[in-house]
């Protein structure tokens, strides 16, 4: 199957390879140069997932990366002298089910990039990896604004990876709307030995923003230009995070308001995931034998008993 279509000089086909993969070719069928531009978009999005542009030449074909174009669903092509054109995208064959996708839901710290590491080592395709736009400015407002997660739900449902984590998919009251919508995925919930021990890894390892004991929304704000070049504030993917922990809503000194921020969010999510009915497990990465259960779990053949830590606290005396 093929689509076909012709702006000002160019054709382009989207198409399916012998492989199965999805495709786009570029063909310049005029005398001269000219200036294409193509934007890549999720199904839900308003801001360009990835952006191409060059100038070919006549008869010159382009196949663009296939990893890009895995994630979208339309593009919008830009031609010299040619109003722009919307094109829709075939349907990913590649694109894995959810049921065979795994979400983890586990705060940051706790132990989130080691759960990352050694699940890389096993071969799976970990979000992030080779994706454009993680923790940028546009995956970050597309994830949070408006407190909509349709970007997220697209990720989910239209890449072929198998493992997510991180931002947004470990922020409290995302991660239930997650697992309300995909009841069907596996679900991992990070877990750290104790709520003390989660609150001195963050403390310690965003140390830089907690300043007298309080924390400093003001010290996580980036800037960005807009199309016209004007620098304005923009909240980090950091500011995002820390909005949904929501740690001014606790009463008490910093320790007790993360705390509540911890037990908080295990428990919500315990309560979703088991609600749900949800194929789901609890790793603790410092424990003896977690990697071989998760791995049971997992149906992946390992070798391996425990946890390569990455990140990990050091207890200061």
């Amino acid at each position: 199957m093929n689509v076909k279509y012709n702006i000002g000089n160019f054709e382009i086909k989207n198409y399916y390879n012998q492989k199965g993969n999805r495709e786009i070719k570029i063909h310049n069928k005029g005398k001269t140069e000219d200036t294409i531009k193509i934007y890549y978009y999720l199904s839900s999005s308003f801001i360009p997932y990835y952006k191409f542009e060059t100038t070919l030449k006549t008869n010159h074909w382009i196949i663009p990366d296939e990893d890009t174009l895995k994630n979208c669903s339309y593009i919008i092509v830009y031609v010299d002298g040619n109003n722009p054109e919307i094109i829709s995208l075939l349907h990913n064959k590649k694109t894995k089910k959810i049921k065979d996708k795994i979400i983890c839901v586990g705060l940051n710290k706790t132990g989130t990039s080691s759960l990352t590491e050694n699940l890389k080592r096993l071969n799976l395709k970990v979000w992030g990896d080779t994706q454009e736009g993680i923790n940028s400015f546009d995956f970050n407002l597309l994830s949070f604004h408006n407190k909509s997660i349709g970007y997220t739900i697209d990720l989910i449902e239209k890449t072929d990876t198998d493992f997510f984590q991180d931002i947004p998919f470990s922020c409290p009251s995302i991660s239930e709307r997650i697992i309300n919508i995909f009841p069907q995925a596996k679900y991992i919930l990070t877990v750290r030995e104790s709520s003390d021990k989660w609150v001195k890894s963050v403390k310690n390892f965003w140390k830089n923003y907690f300043v007298n004991e309080e924390f400093k929304y003001n010290m996580i704000i980036g800037y960005h230009n807009d199309l016209y070049g004007n620098k304005f504030n923009n909240p980090t993917y950091l500011f995002n995070m820390f909005e949904t922990w929501d740690i001014n809503q606790y009463e008490g000194d910093i320790d007790e308001k993360l705390t509540k921020v911890y037990e908080n969010h295990i428990n919500s999510v315990r309560k979703t995931l088991i609600s749900n009915n949800c194929d789901w497990i609890e790793i603790d990465v410092s424990k003896k034998g977690e990697l071989k259960k998760l791995t049971e779990w997992l149906n992946i053949e390992n070798e391996e008993e425990d946890f390569l830590w990455k990140n990990k606290t050091q207890n200061k005396k």
